[in-house]
């Protein structure tokens, strides 16, 4: 509904993400319950989200983008964090060290068009 009323792409955050666009729509399965935890990662998130946005001409797919990359650092964060404080960190600095292959070998998405 708030897709059809204001023609704009619409990401809902939780267990699984859903990003409606116009006649299309996703569903990121990445990310854990240990970032519900993570202060200050909601901030963060609408950052790298609007960085995405900047530099993808699709909205659509840079918001995809920016929460599957998000979705699978807090996936890498839980499996090789250790001691308090440390997913945090692990969270936050993923993005700038991530490869390719972890991001691809990682995502789990679908898409109905």
């Amino acid at each position: 509904m708030l897709q059809r009323k204001y023609g704009s792409v619409v990401c809902v955050s939780g267990e699984t993400y859903i990003i409606v666009g116009y006649r299309k729509q996703a569903f990121i399965y990445n990310g854990n319950i240990l970032m519900t935890k993570v202060i200050g990662l909601g901030c963060f998130s609408t950052a790298v989200t609007g960085d995405f946005i900047a530099l993808i001409d699709d909205v659509y797919q840079a918001i995809c983008s920016a929460i599957a990359l998000l979705g699978i650092c807090g996936e890498v964060a839980e499996r090789q964090g250790k001691g308090q404080g440390t997913p945090q960190f692990k969270i936050l600095g993923k993005p700038y060290h991530i490869t390719e292959q972890e991001f691809t070998g990682t995502l789990k998405l679908s898409e109905n068009e």
